[in-house]
């Protein structure tokens, strides 16, 4: 039987439509994987991602350099990858404070000891979410119930104002966009005059993306319940100096000496200008 694209009816040879491009997977999935596909088609990071974290954490630089080359095609684009990084970052983040991402007037949050026995309560009582609540249920056991009263609380945290998330969040990225990220990748241009802007760029949007993950797997322990392993895990963020240092070898060539001095000067304009804005 021949196969036809629900959108437009066109016979179909392949996973996608040659008349309206839209794509024939299947919505018939089990919520996991529409996720999954939800995500890849929002971000269009699809295989590609499997395709850029290895290079990106083991490899400084690569990334950045094969995107400039012209070998895009198997990479996330910088962007993608940068709001990415980035709203995962401040997502994690806004579940690990205890705090909500706005400025809070009233009492101080719960503790991880409240949170685990208003967790057990709720396990013992029925499911039912108020209206404005998210209700999640990870099962039974003391583990289960911190979990699930700490991603209860920080989903309703969310929940009661989804626009003033929204706007903390843009409003972050903008600030970033506009002068952390153009100020970095000028400072890149100034040590390394002959390369173009747009190449400083690069570099800049995938470390800061690379930044941004490191930090992610630090805050996680915290959002999970054990901020004592967040505490050791901070320690990993030393690494990224020596990222930028590596990444700056492998990208712009030269020795070792000038590209360390040159690092050393860019992380402190960077930190100068990240002090003021």
């Amino acid at each position: 039987m021949e196969r036809r694209c629900e959108n437009c009816s066109s016979p179909l040879d392949g996973d996608f439509c040659s008349r309206c491009g839209q794509s024939q997977a299947s919505l018939d999935l089990p919520i996991g994987d529409f996720a999954k596909e939800v995500a890849g088609e929002a971000l269009g990071l699809d295989s590609r991602l499997r395709r850029t974290i290895p290079p990106l954490f083991l490899k400084p630089g690569a990334v950045p350099q094969e995107f400039v080359a012209g070998r895009r095609a198997r990479f996330v684009p910088p962007i993608r990858l940068y709001l990415f990084a980035s709203f995962a970052m401040f997502l994690v983040l806004s579940f690990g404070s205890g705090v909500n991402v706005r400025e809070v007037e009233t009492a101080a949050p719960q503790s991880p000891a409240d949170s685990t026995s208003t967790a057990s309560d709720d396990a013992g009582a029925p499911s039912e979410a108020p209206s404005g609540q998210i209700n999640v249920e990870f099962g039974g056991g003391e583990l289960e119930a911190s979990l699930e009263g700490r991603f209860r609380a920080g989903f309703e945290r969310i929940a009661e104002d989804r626009e003033q998330f929204s706007r903390e969040f843009l409003g972050r990225l903008a600030q970033a966009f506009i002068f952390l990220l153009p100020g970095f990748a000028l400072f890149l241009k100034i040590a390394y005059r002959r390369r173009l802007y747009v190449h400083h760029i690069v570099f800049a949007i995938y470390l800061h993306a690379f930044a941004f993950m490191m930090m992610t797997i630090v805050a996680l322990p915290e959002a999970f319940g054990f901020p004592q392993v967040g505490d050791v895990l901070a320690l990993i963020l030393l690494v990224v100096p020596v990222y930028l240092v590596v990444g700056m070898k492998r990208f712009y060539g030269g020795t070792w000496p000038v590209t360390l001095a040159k690092g050393l000067a860019v992380s402190v304009a960077y930190n100068v200008l990240a002090g003021v804005t």
